[in-house]
């Protein structure tokens, strides 16, 4: 029964409220628990005595976080054995898996959605698979053994929050012909979600939009003030934030740089820091910094940082690098946008530039 409050609850949550994030203790959450408790006297189960069972025949469900079969951080292997109580032979039934987060306890499930089609409950993300398992054989049929149902791949899977989550795996049998359910069984599994949740966006972007603006100000200190902490700064958004708004504080950084005309060393060096903190690609960092932070002050532009020279490349890397650079840029000078041409020659120049340096360097 406890599987049936769960079900009707989930899917009552979404049909009425769309993607609302149920709350514990929110009136939402108390009308459903009052829900279950009317649904479960109506049926009278509080006075049913179960019917005798063999405990190996039981319908169960088991679930296994597998590491294997998915290349992007595993998968959940779903499992069921025991009595499959058809009403006759050669009875054809579907099986469905649905998951819930129980986290904050069985009475506030919060769905977990899905971003793969085939795997969506009608018009929403809420995951949900259905799949046909064939014609039973017979009314007193029993799996014997774990039998593999689906795997589901955690990528494809959202969750409410990120970190430590209680999850509840449901599996029922469900009849082809009338739709009845003929069994169904559910089992929970810890898992720790290492990413953000659907819920935790809201939460955070106040907080990530004062990190963003912490990090700003700091890019356009002098180097000889007082530094907030940008270790801690870091690792905090990056553990709250999300790709986008982590894009948009470096964009925000490059920007509040290159109001001031010019672009200094200790800038690009602090940039290259925080951009290191928050695993920004390098690639995307480079294509940032040409586009947005000025280039004309010979005595302090940063050409390793321009174009993502590092100390630990060789001589031929940085020569390779200078090399791609070169061709991407010589394919702009006759673009039809007289802007484009104009940031396409000035980098050419600093593209010879740099390789005078690298002669000069590698001569000695």
């Amino acid at each position: 029964m406890a599987e049936c409050i769960l079900i009707s609850t989930i899917l009552f949550a979404w049909l009425m409220f769309g993607r609302t994030i149920l709350k514990p203790n929110s009136p939402v959450i108390n009308f459903l628990r009052t829900l279950g408790r009317h649904r479960k006297t109506a049926l009278g189960l509080d006075n049913c005595t179960p019917l005798p069972h063999r405990p190996d025949t039981a319908f169960a469900c088991k679930v296994q976080l597998d590491f294997e079969s998915s290349d992007t951080g595993g998968a959940f292997a779903v499992m069921i054995r025991g009595a499959v109580p058809v009403p006759a032979a050669m009875h054809e039934i579907d099986v469905q898996i649905l998951i819930a987060d129980v986290t904050d306890g069985g009475n506030s499930p919060q769905p977990v959605l899905c971003t793969a089609k085939q795997w969506q409950l009608d018009e929403s993300r809420v995951f949900c698979y259905r799949a046909c398992s064939g014609k039973i054989p017979s009314t007193d049929f029993v799996i014997s053994d774990w039998l593999g149902v689906t795997t589901i791949p955690t990528d494809v899977l959202e969750f409410p929050a990120k970190g430590d989550r209680t999850l509840q795996f449901v599996a029922t049998l469900i009849s082809r012909g009338t739709s009845n359910e003929l069994a169904s069984a559910s089992v929970r599994l810890d898992y720790q979600n290492d990413k953000l949740g659907y819920a935790d966006a809201g939460k955070n972007a106040e907080r990530t939009q004062i990190l963003t603006r912490q990090l700003a100000a700091a890019v356009c200190t002098d180097r000889n003030d007082r530094q907030p902490d940008i270790d801690a700064i870091c690792s905090e958004m990056a553990s709250i934030a999300t790709i986008v708004e982590i894009y948009d504080a470096i964009e925000l950084c490059l920007k509040t740089v290159a109001e001031a005309g010019t672009t200094r060393r200790h800038q690009t060096e602090l940039i290259s820091r925080i951009a290191d903190a928050l695993a920004v690609d390098e690639k995307r960092l480079r294509a940032l910094s040409q586009k947005i932070l000025p280039h004309d002050a010979p005595e302090e532009r940063d050409l390793e940082f321009i174009f993502g020279i590092t100390a630990d490349m060789t001589p031929q890397e940085e020569r390779n690098r200078l090399r791609d650079e070169y061709q991407k840029w010589n394919a702009r000078v006759n673009h039809p946008d007289d802007d484009v041409q104009a940031q396409a020659d000035q980098m050419l120049a600093l593209i010879a530039e740099a390789t005078d340096s690298l002669l000069q360097k590698t001569s000695q």
